[in-house]
């Protein structure tokens, strides 16, 4: 084949190769038309040409591809802060953090941790476990996943984690892990300013390796889920104040209402011991005013009067309690 030809040949197998990128052809086409290119004798030097405006083309549908990906994580990332936005208590809001953790990434299962005061984490909610052994689950810090994230404040990762021996193990983790069938175990820290306050895992149940987007696009939603976490604490906190005050305002209209009462009793009794009213009478207001039986005595004991019977009345025990009332000027 002629210089001309082989530059002519070259030009026309390239712009095969920019139609069918342009058709977003599968992968197939392209092996075919090498296939072709070869069936027809093509010289060595038109192969590699051809050989390598497919390798540009596949380079080029792989970025095509990936920000593809990317866009719709993004677009996904969008969704989910806006879903973050909403009022919830804290456990809804773990339920909702790990549901769109597994969607967004197609994980087999993810779950949350949150730290306590001692430096422990726990597991407070999965979503896609089998066994249920995940939830409580008690992760020491400096171990597993979890541990390097906290530790570090940076995500971590393993295609395969119980073969994977860059993390120290914890064996509570890693029968958990055994049990569920996973091996792909990414972690990345939830941080509140300079303080990390627990991770979000994303777990397979095959070896899979993460790619730097995937990473990103899981740090990214940790630090909505942080904030998010963060105000739903404060909303709990503020809850629970707001339930504390009222129960305080229950309680002041509750005395109120006594104080009243009682002062109304007192002004009604002492009206009538003012207008020359029985002992009796005065004894029953009492008694009416206290939703009881009162019984009005001498400083001997003896009886004057009763705004009715007092049955069982332990004479000798009242007696005994007159006396140390009198002595201690108490009730």
């Amino acid at each position: 084949m002629s210089q001309h030809g082989a530059d002519g040949g070259g030009g026309t197998d390239a712009l095969a190769v920019l139609e069918l990128l342009a058709q977003q052809a599968p992968p197939g086409r392209y092996e075919a038309l090498l296939g072709e290119a070869r069936r027809a004798g093509a010289s060595p030097a038109e192969l590699a040409r051809l050989e390598r405006a497919v390798q540009l083309a596949a380079g080029i549908c792989s970025s095509f591809d990936r920000r593809e990906q990317r866009e719709a994580g993004l677009a996904a990332l969008v969704d989910t802060a806006r879903d973050l936005t909403l009022p919830y208590d804290l456990d809804s809001l773990l339920r909702v953090i790990t549901r769109r953790a597994k969607r967004l990434l197609d994980f087999d299962m993810a779950y949350v941790s949150l730290r306590d005061t001692n430096g422990s984490s726990f597991v407070l909610t999965t979503e896609g476990s089998h066994t249920g052994l995940t939830t409580g689950l008690r992760v020491i810090d400096g171990h597993g996943l979890g541990g390097e994230a906290h530790t570090h404040g940076e995500p971590a990762w393993t295609a395969d984690y119980l073969e994977d021996d860059r993390f120290p193990h914890a064996r509570a983790v890693d029968e958990v892990v055994r049990a569920e069938g996973l091996h792909a175990i990414m972690a990345v820290p939830l941080r509140s300013g300079d303080t990390t306050v627990g991770a979000l895992y994303g777990a397979d149940r095959r070896v899979r390796h993460y790619t730097p987007d995937e990473i990103g696009l899981m740090s990214s939603l940790a630090d909505l889920a942080a904030v998010a976490i963060e105000k739903a604490g404060l909303l709990d906190q503020t809850r629970a104040e707001v339930t504390e005050l009222e129960l305080d305002s229950s309680r002041a209209r509750s005395s109120l209402t006594r104080m009243r009462h009682v002062s109304e009793a007192h002004s009604r009794i002492m009206n009538l011991v003012l207008a020359g009213g029985d002992l009796c009478n005065v004894a029953k207001a009492a008694g009416d005013a206290l939703d009881g039986t009162v019984m009005i005595r001498d400083p001997g004991g003896r009886s004057l009067a009763s705004g009715g019977e007092i049955p069982g009345l332990d004479e000798e025990a009242v007696a005994k309690a007159s006396l140390d009332a009198h002595a201690g000027r108490r009730p």
